[in-house]
């Protein structure tokens, strides 16, 4: 039941936004609908019994009460508890969905370490990815609503082929006090083992890789179990949901308008829609694996496992070892399609990788060079750029109004200056040259 929209946003522009804004299934808009509702009948409601059950007196306690409400309304927290909310929420949102359990890197590994293109071999592939999956649908169907409604028992299983007769049997007949989860991972375990001893894997630290990669997907669906089993602390939710609509219940009362005419707080409206937003996406990431509309598609996990591993399991053709690519002369090779109408882009190197710093050092001693000769009381060595400052210091245009510079004068003023008049100015009188 997820709601895609990444296509929308191929490019931000205003058509992309507004095409995401108007949406409704999973939207917010979608989201607060009742709740808003609700919040406009009750305000409506007192705003008409306002109007014309309470006296002049009435009026003015009822507008002394709505000031102090309205005053004491910024005392709620509810920015600083949605935001902590909400971080707990998405952070065991994202673990859950990455322990959801894929078997595209079992079923690969399946195909690959175990030899052989016989039936028996291909049969014995195909029922190590079967009880793999078998076991996610089994923690799926205690977990998740819509695996539950569409699994209910052992025999629904077996028409949708996940398992036979004979295995539905020795799993109902097992006597236990848990959960039963661990049997098709033993039986798949069980399984490689047998096809090392059948010379199908070729060592044992192979067959003990194989056996780890179906460990790591069992303790992928455990962690699911966890998630399910220990939920957030109760109080922290309450706490949440209690804030917010105790606020907007307050704010019926105090953004109430009294007066000849009805105003609709269009204010506290988006506000609501804002704050009420917010705590339905942390109602909504608290089970991911429910049944609102973003909700996780266990279904979709479970055929798509089970087709794509048994489809991985039986192999595909290789390829003839002695075909050549089309790059194998090419010194640079790079994809050929549409190679003249690629967009341009910044290549992946340093943004510095081009510069050229022996042009940079040339460049920087020509204009040393040329400052020098414009000013030749400078002496012939280091300190250009200390040169150049002074000489713009001390230089004076020869149509300037300002007859002259003193220099000892600037020097005590400026101690900078003082130093490099002691380094660089080789005894120019300043005074007599400008005049």
């Amino acid at each position: 039941m997820t709601v895609a929209y990444n296509f929308d946003f191929s490019a931000s522009t205003w058509l992309s936004i507004s095409k995401v804004l108007l949406r409704w299934r999973g939207s917010v808009w979608k989201a607060v609908m009742s709740e808003l509702i609700f919040w406009f009948t009750l305000y409506t409601v007192l705003n008409i019994g306002l109007r014309r059950f309470l006296n002049d007196h009435q009026t003015e306690n009822f507008k002394a009460i709505r000031i102090q409400l309205n005053d004491c309304l910024p005392r709620i927290p509810l920015s600083l508890l949605l935001g902590f909310f909400v971080n707990v929420v998405f952070s065991r949102w994202s673990e859950i969905f990455r322990k959801i359990g894929f078997i595209d890197n079992l079923a690969l590994i399946i195909a690959t370490v175990i030899e052989g293109t016989n039936e028996e071999t291909r049969l014995l592939k195909r029922r190590i990815i079967r009880y793999a999956v078998l076991s996610q649908s089994l923690v799926f169907r205690d977990i998740s609503l819509e695996v539950r409604k569409r699994f209910p028992d052992g025999e629904s299983i077996v028409i949708a082929g996940l398992m036979t007769e004979h295995e539905c049997t020795l799993i109902e007949s097992k006597l236990s006090r848990n959960q039963k989860y661990w049997i098709p991972i033993q039986w798949a375990m069980e399984l490689i083992w047998k096809a090392r001893k059948a010379g199908k894997i070729c060592n044992d630290v192979i067959a003990y890789q194989l056996i780890e990669k179906l460990r790591e997907f069992r303790t992928d669906l455990q962690m699911l179990c966890c998630f399910d089993w220990v939920p957030v602390p109760l109080a922290y939710p309450q706490i949440v949901f209690l804030g917010v609509r105790c606020y907007f219940l307050i704010t019926i009362i105090a953004r109430q308008t009294v007066g000849d005419e009805f105003v609709l707080p269009w204010m506290t409206v988006i506000e609501l829609v804002l704050l009420l937003g917010w705590v339905k996406v942390a109602e909504t990431l608290l089970n991911p694996l429910g049944t609102d509309d973003d909700d996780f598609e266990c279904n979709y996990v479970i055929d798509r496992n089970l087709s794509l591993g048994l489809e991985i399991a039986d192999g595909s053709q290789m390829p003839s070892p002695n075909d050549m690519d089309i790059f194998w002369t090419m010194a640079a090779p790079i994809p050929l399609d549409n190679a003249f109408f690629r967009k341009k882009i910044d290549p992946y190197m340093g943004s510095v990788a081009d510069v050229d710093v022996n042009s940079m050092e040339k460049q920087s001693e020509e204009e040393t060079d040329a400052l020098r000769l414009r000013n030749p009381g400078l002496r012939q060595r280091g300190g250009s750029r200390q040169a150049s400052q002074v000489a713009d210091l001390t230089t004076v245009p020869e149509d300037s109004e300002v007859s002259e510079i003193d220099v000892a004068s600037l020097s005590s003023t400026i101690p900078f200056v003082s130093y490099l008049n002691d380094k660089f100015i080789d005894g120019v009188d300043y005074n007599s040259k400008n005049q």
